[in-house]
């Protein structure tokens, strides 16, 4: 695995909790909020060791709705997710937040943990960069799925079996698989179930929505076996800001 998912070393006990936010943004203020993430928010959030923002992603324009971006934030434990709800409330990051919320409508977000069979080992913050990052531009496909609440296990189950991308991309693959996530208890929809992969040619997938050629191993839904569950899955395809932490 990339030296970006640099695995946590400091047992099984402690799991990273990933935050994330999607941001309706006002328009006009688009390149602004960017450049607030990554100018200040981005070291803002690493002044904490046991807090880090990974991704910023953009929804790419035409595919969902405009002006959205997404944000995933580590935090190492339930205290530096205390500790980083503190300093934006009523500490050292709350003017920040504040010009931050003058940019957009609103926001909303889910605190998820990562399933143990994502490709990704659980981060070590630690080796996460705290400042803005130079690499090529990447995309991300992300399925959400909503499961049945009678047995979430089972549908979780049901989900690793069905979808047929979640191996070792072959040979011309559009995409690997990187992580699937679920919300803890009480910080998101208890059904729902995220997966989260890597674009790996962008002229495959070019092709696919020019005229109509499936690649092998698809990302989304419209591929997997039979389910369960209601597999009307929703599909997102992400951007990665050419400074994002992780790429």
């Amino acid at each position: 695995m990339p030296p970006r998912y640099r695995a946590h070393t400091h047992g099984p006990e402690a799991q990273v909790l990933y935050i994330s936010e999607t941001h309706r943004i006002i328009g006009a203020r688009f390149d602004d909020f960017e450049s607030l993430c990554r100018d200040q928010w981005l070291p803002a959030v690493a002044k904490d060791p046991g807090t880090r923002l990974l991704w910023y992603f953009n929804r790419a324009h035409g595919s969902s709705i405009s002006f959205n971006v997404v944000t995933v934030t580590g935090a190492a434990d339930f205290e530096a997710w205390a500790r980083l709800q503190e300093r934006v409330e009523s500490g050292d990051m709350q003017e920040l937040a504040h010009t931050a919320d003058q940019m957009r409508y609103g926001t909303s977000a889910a605190i998820n943990r990562r399933l143990e069979w994502s490709r990704m080992p659980e981060l070590d913050l630690a080796f996460v960069p705290a400042r803005a990052q130079e690499h090529d531009r990447t995309m991300y496909i992300e399925d959400t799925v909503h499961v049945s609440l009678d047995d979430l296990d089972a549908g979780e189950a049901a989900i690793r079996k069905a979808h047929r991308g979640l191996g070792d991309p072959g040979p011309g693959a559009l995409t690997e698989f990187v992580a699937a996530f679920r919300p803890l208890p009480i910080a998101g929809r208890r059904s729902q179930v995220t997966l989260l992969q890597r674009v790996l040619d962008l002229g495959i997938l070019a092709k696919y929505y020019t005229d109509g050629t499936p690649p092998p191993n698809p990302p989304w839904s419209a591929a997997h076996d039979a389910t369960p569950f209601d597999d009307t899955w929703q599909t997102r395809v992400l951007r990665v800001a050419p400074w994002s932490p992780l790429a």
